[in-house]
């Protein structure tokens, strides 16, 4: 929709980016002089990204992600959240990215699968987050998550296996055999499985998966052992039923559970919004769940900083990130600024906006 949009608009004469620069860099075409210096060919120095982060500027020059509240909190030595919840194209991705630039220990996840195709148990006995059934799906996904961990201290090399409790060493595989999704498919059936029988049987499993938690944390020694598992594209393998949104909301309990317990393992989970509301809507305890969101909403003058940050990134001489540069490159429209116009049709989404605003300037330096 919004290629095609852009488009019509172009086709039919209409581009608000400037290409028309007086040898002193002023824009011959703006209706408000502009005193700044920048090259006349600085049209072409322009690259503005691309709209997706795992292609964009920002994999390798993090600088250019604008410091919103959701960035500051996913950066901060002491988080006190743990999902990051927005719309599709708000920054999700981008921000892992970030985490990983910045931080040394940090995994990135991005399940497959986060539910078997049938579990053999009625789904209206997993509704109560209280009861077993729904308690084995958070401890299957708790165990995966650090069970990834436990792997990735092995190619650290801070881990003698003659010396591992045997709660640990059991668990290792070669790193050509492990795989997330299926090890925690295999938890899933060895716990739910544990529930059509006598109740000691569940309970016999829940100690096992107790004491394989607690030979972590006491293997843990200094800050080495210490990561973030960043959990993200969930929406890759959601396919929207009762069932995924019941195994999400276990997934989003066991990020909790990490974040209240374990001194060794935090979890991030990024969700679209429409994903997190199908929970709100099931989750008994999702007053519990709420009070560990961020919200990635974009307020206009974050969404500015992103792309006048990225019309300076190749300047020599930057110009004034306060709405100086976008008037600097794009026409007024009724006597001020065209911002508003584009942002406004852009959902404020900064996906979109660094899509329209890439295409515009694509067009201008072929000209």
């Amino acid at each position: 929709m919004l290629q095609l949009w852009v488009h019509q608009r172009l086709s039919a004469g209409y581009n608000p980016v400037k290409t028309d620069l007086s040898a002193s860099g002023e824009c011959t075409m703006s209706k408000k002089p502009k005193t700044a210096f920048v090259p006349k060919d600085a049209i072409n120095r322009i690259h503005i990204g691309h709209a997706f982060a795992e292609y964009d500027l920002v994999r390798e020059n993090p600088g250019l992600l604008v410091q919103t509240p959701a960035v500051l909190q996913a950066t901060s030595n002491t988080p006190q959240r743990c999902f990051f919840v927005g719309r599709r194209g708000t920054g999700k991705t981008a921000i892992t990215y970030l985490i990983s630039n910045q931080r040394k220990n940090t995994l990135t996840l991005k399940p497959q699968v986060i539910a078997p195709d049938s579990v053999g148990i009625p789904l209206d006995k997993f509704r109560d987050t209280n009861q077993p059934p729904f308690k084995s799906l958070v401890l299957s996904f708790r165990k995966a998550i650090l069970v990834h961990v436990l792997q990735q201290w092995k190619k650290d090399g801070l881990l003698s296996k003659q010396k591992l409790p045997r709660e640990l060493s059991k668990e290792f595989m070669p790193d050509d055999q492990y795989d997330f999704d299926l090890g925690l498919l295999d938890q899933f059936e060895k716990i739910l499985n544990t529930l059509s029988a006598d109740k000691s049987h569940w309970l016999k499993e829940v100690k096992r998966l107790e004491r394989f938690f607690r030979a972590m944390e006491e293997w843990r020694g200094d800050s080495r052992f210490d990561y973030l598992v960043l959990v993200d594209s969930i929406d890759e393998a959601w396919d929207g039923s009762d069932r995924a949104v019941i195994f999400l909301a276990a997934l989003m309990h066991a990020c909790v559970d990490l974040f209240a317990t374990c001194s060794y393992a935090n979890a991030f989970l990024f969700l679209r919004e429409n994903v997190f509301d199908r929970v709100r809507q099931i989750d008994n305890e999702y007053s519990r769940l709420e009070t560990f969101l961020v919200s990635l909403d974009w307020h206009d003058k974050y969404l500015l900083e992103v792309i006048e940050r990225r019309l300076n990134f190749k300047l020599a001489q930057k110009l004034k990130q306060d709405g100086s540069t976008w008037r600097h490159f794009f026409e007024d429209i009724d006597g001020g600024s065209s911002w508003n116009h584009v942002v406004d049709f852009c959902r404020h989404r900064p996906r979109d906006l660094l899509a329209y605003v890439g295409f515009c300037i694509d067009i201008a330096q072929a000209k």
